[in-house]
């Protein structure tokens, strides 16, 4: 295919002077010891077994003299058996894993996990709604004991 129109249309150009005299930004993913756990994400339609492990970022340039900026502590998190679905009419096992952000307080007090999966199914909320995914049109509330 041809191109057509002037040169300065012809694509997209970066110029980032921190990227061109330091070079990019690079990340660092350094799982923390001892700090990878399982537990269960509770969903009105079924309980999920997930794998969590503390993963803790740093950032630095490569050109750059300074020691690598510390980010926010991340949780990977990844389902056991099979994924969480998502999308209506899905084929597959849905998602199978992910990460979300947990504050450095959590992870000072030792609640790490606890937020985590708080965030987790705010992520998978989020994820559903974006998709129109409402699992509670297949599930029978009218029989629950009470």
């Amino acid at each position: 295919m041809r191109k057509t129109g002037p040169w300065w249309q012809h694509g997209a150009v970066r110029f980032n002077i921190l990227d061109n005299l330091l070079g990019p930004n690079l990340y660092e993913r350094t799982p923390v010891p001892g700090k990878t756990i399982t537990r269960m994400l509770r969903l009105p339609e079924e309980n999920y077994v997930l794998r969590l492990t503390l993963v803790r970022v740093t950032r630095h340039r490569a050109g750059s003299r300074r020691p690598p900026r510390l980010q926010p502590f991340i949780v990977e998190w990844k389902v056991l058996d099979g994924g969480i679905p998502v999308k209506a009419y899905h084929r597959g096992p849905g998602v199978t894993g992910s990460s979300v952000e947990v504050p450095k307080q959590a992870v000072i007090a030792g609640t790490w996990a606890a937020a985590a999966l708080a965030e987790i199914g705010v992520q998978v909320t989020r994820w559903r709604t974006s998709n129109r995914y409402d699992p509670g049109r297949d599930l029978d509330l009218t029989a629950v004991p009470g």
